[in-house]
């Protein structure tokens, strides 16, 4: 990372930044070209681990694409905006945000319980722990993949805080 400072280096950061996330993106390879899907996700730490799971239509490019290669690399940004300012009599401009970078592989989740307890994850990522039902119907037509990330990374630029 060229800009150390922006950096963030705790894991729990990099948690929090998740948390306030919508959607990610997650690259993959398609026969030697990129293809770059958007995607609502939901996670947690297992055993020191983070696992990010995402719900996809049980056939298509992407689950073609992770039958081929499983290795992929997910990335998201949040708190995104653009500044014009003046430093040192110097008009600048720059953009605030924090992001997040993950390399691991991807597996389809065929066991109904595991499929179950990640749609959960993926609710609470936006309704937090109300309750929900899932139809048996729903989890057996909804591919869930399970992204084990093996190394993540942050970075932010908060803002003027910064510099005071």
């Amino acid at each position: 990372m060229r800009r150390k400072d922006r950096e963030i280096k705790e894991f729990s950061t990099i948690l929090e930044i998740l948390n306030r996330l919508d959607y990610g993106h997650l690259a993959l390879c398609d026969d030697g070209k990129p293809y770059g899907v958007t995607l609502n996700f939901g996670y947690e730490v297992k055993e020191g681990t983070l696992l990010l799971y995402f719900h996809a239509a049980p056939a298509g490019r992407k689950l073609d694409c992770l039958r081929r290669n499983s290795s992929t690399y997910f990335f998201a940004e949040t708190d995104t905006k653009f500044y014009e300012g003046e430093r040192n009599g110097q008009k600048y401009w720059t953009m605030y945000y924090s992001s997040v970078a993950a390399e691991g592989t991807v597996e389809v989740v065929e066991e109904p319980e595991e499929k179950f307890h990640a749609l959960k994850l993926l609710m609470k990522h936006f309704i937090g722990d109300q309750p929900f039902e899932v139809p048996e119907e729903l989890l057996r037509y909804t591919a869930i993949l399970k992204m084990t990330v093996s190394s993540i990374t942050g970075k932010q630029n908060p803002g003027p805080s910064q510099w005071a």
